[in-house]
C-alpha cells in the first residue's frame, strides 16, 4: 500500500509529496500524525532553504551593484570599523576589498582632503545621522559614498542603513 501526503508550503503552496510505502493497509491515528508532522517539518525545511538561497542571491546581486559604481563606497558600521568597500576604493588603495573589512575607518583618513573630528573621515553632521538613521534603522551600516573617482572629496550622499 502507498501513502501519499502533500508539502505544503505557508501560502499553500504544492512543494511536493511525501511516499509512504508498506506492507500492511491502513494507518492509525498516531502513524497519521507522524506522517503530517514529517510532511510539516519537509515544507519548513524547503521554505527556509528558498528564503536563504533567495538572501544569498540578494547579497550578491548587492555586492556586484556596489562593485560596479566607480565612485569610491565604504560601508561601516556603527563602531566606526569598515564592514564593505568597492573594487574602485580597495584598487585605488592597492588592496583586495575584504583585506580592508575589520579595519578601522581612521585608516582612511590619507584620503580625505578635509579633516573631520568623527572616526569616519568622510561623514559629517553627526547629530543628523544619529537623528535620521540611528534611531530609525536598526542594522547600524553607514555607507559612505564619495563622489569623483579621481578626487576624493569628504563629502558623504546618502547616510544610510544597509
Amino acid at each position: 500500500m502507498a501513502v501519499f501526503v502533500r508539502i505544503a508550503g505557508s501560502d499553500t503552496e504544492r512543494l511536493g509529496t511525501l511516499c509512504l510505502i508498506r506492507r500492511r493497509k491502513g494507518l492509525d491515528g498516531a502513524e497519521k500524525r507522524l506522517l503530517h508532522a514529517l510532511a510539516s517539518h519537509a515544507a519548513l525545511s524547503l521554505e527556509n532553504f528558498r528564503r536563504f538561497s533567495q538572501l544569498e542571491r540578494s547579497k550578491r546581486q548587492w555586492v556586484e551593484d556596489i562593485d560596479a559604481i566607480s565612485d569610491y563606497i565604504v560601508v561601516h558600521d556603527r563602531a566606526w570599523n569598515i564592514v564593505r568597500t568597492n573594487r574602485s576604493l580597495a584598487s585605488h588603495l592597492g588592496v583586495p576589498p575584504v583585506a580592508l573589512v575589520g579595519e578601522a575607518m581612521g585608516s582612511l583618513r590619507q584620503i580625505a582632503e578635509t579633516g573631520s573630528e568623527l572616526p569616519c573621515p568622510f561623514c559629517r553632521d553627526t547629530k543628523r545621522i544619529r537623528e535620521n538613521t540611528w534611531r530609525r534603522r536598526r542594522s547600524g551600516y553607514f555607507w559612505c559614498r564619495l563622489r569623483g573617482r579621481r578626487e576624493l572629496p569628504t563629502t558623504i550622499r546618502a547616510p544610510f542603513t544597509c
